[in-house]
């Protein structure tokens, strides 16, 4: 192990692994950081795949209401998707069984998929089927308030005992989340968006 390994793993305390949903990244949640209160929080969810496309022509003979066709084929494509959030989380003082916490980041879509495009030509009365690969990347800052809650410290707190691991799991609610991302010019919707919304997480804590 590196020497820079080792300084690094000196400054980590404590860290949470878990579920996470908000406006625009959603799966897998991962947090590593200090006592103090900083984080680094991942959230990452992705799929890869096959889908099937049609690739195809056909004639329309309108004086017998036939379709004619000339070809069809079908074909298995590779897909995938990503959603993914990265930020900077500074927690305050615990207040009995719940945190509060303010953070800063980025986060994004990507995406690469199949469609299938349909044009009609109404003076032959010919259609045809063509397979379209459709890319797309959103991405943007976003900025988040939030608080953690640890329900068997609470629940140790009604009963006046303490609960063995009372810490070791929470829930989170975002009450504000605002985010900006533009997608690339290949994509169809060129504006740039902008949304006020929630987020939510359950975490196992260590």
């Amino acid at each position: 192990m590196s020497i820079f390994s080792l300084v690094l793993f000196g400054f980590i305390e404590g860290g949470a692994l878990g579920f996470a949903h908000d406006p625009l990244a959603e799966g897998i949640s991962f947090k590593l950081g200090t006592k103090q209160g900083f984080y680094g929080h991942l959230i990452l969810n992705f799929e890869t795949g096959e889908t099937k496309v049609d690739s195809a022509k056909y004639f329309w003979h309108p004086e017998n209401y036939d379709r004619e066709t000339e070809y069809k084929e079908s074909f298995w494509r590779p897909y995938f998707w990503v959603n993914f959030g990265l930020r900077i989380e500074r927690y305050f003082t615990r207040k009995s069984w719940y945190q509060p916490y303010i953070g800063v980041g980025i986060e994004g879509t990507k995406e690469s998929n199949w469609w299938e495009k349909h044009e009609h030509e109404y003076e032959d009365t010919t259609s045809t089927v063509i397979p379209k690969l459709a890319e797309t990347s959103s991405y943007g800052p976003t900025g988040v308030i939030g608080m953690d809650f640890y329900p068997l410290l609470l629940l140790s707190k009604l009963a006046r005992f303490e609960l063995p691991f009372s810490d070791a799991i929470s829930f989170n609610i975002e009450i504000f989340t605002f985010y900006l991302f533009r997608p690339e010019p290949d994509w169809r919707r060129q504006k740039k968006y902008s949304e006020i919304g929630w987020g939510a997480g359950i975490h196992f804590n260590w």
